[in-house]
């Protein structure tokens, strides 16, 4: 009867009640995870689109945990982000798809400050 109750009280509970991306959460779906080696530091995974916890194990060799990471609210990037933006992947995706790079700029451009400071790496390493 427990069960019963609290199962209730999860499909009752709206998305307007719990904080931006808590149903994906629920759902047990994430865009970002944490993940944990033993022996090792945790690091953070992006998943486009969002994963499981099992897909996150999976896609990682040696994982041994899982921890989806609340995303919380974004702001969007400002033209001159935008700009700088497109120019990192074209370069550093060069060699992919339309639809690759297609995808990768509009996750980047939901989250400017991460995808600046990961592209920034990623383009001083590929000279």
């Amino acid at each position: 009867m427990r069960a019963q109750l609290q199962a209730q009280r999860n499909r009752n509970s709206s998305a307007t009640d719990a904080p931006d991306g808590a149903d994906e959460l629920r759902a047990g779906k994430a865009r970002r995870w944490r993940i944990s080696f033993p022996k090792l530091a945790p690091i953070e995974v992006l998943f486009t689109p969002e994963a499981t916890r099992v897909e996150a194990l999976a896609a990682c060799d040696g994982a041994v945990e899982a921890t989806p990471i609340h995303e919380g609210a974004r702001r969007t990037a400002t033209a001159a982000e935008a700009d700088e933006l497109r120019a990192l992947v074209a370069t550093i995706l060069a060699g992919a798809s339309d639809y690759e790079r297609s995808e990768a700029l509009a996750t980047a451009v939901a989250d400017p400050t991460a995808a600046l400071a990961c592209f920034r790496v990623l383009a001083g390493s590929n000279r």
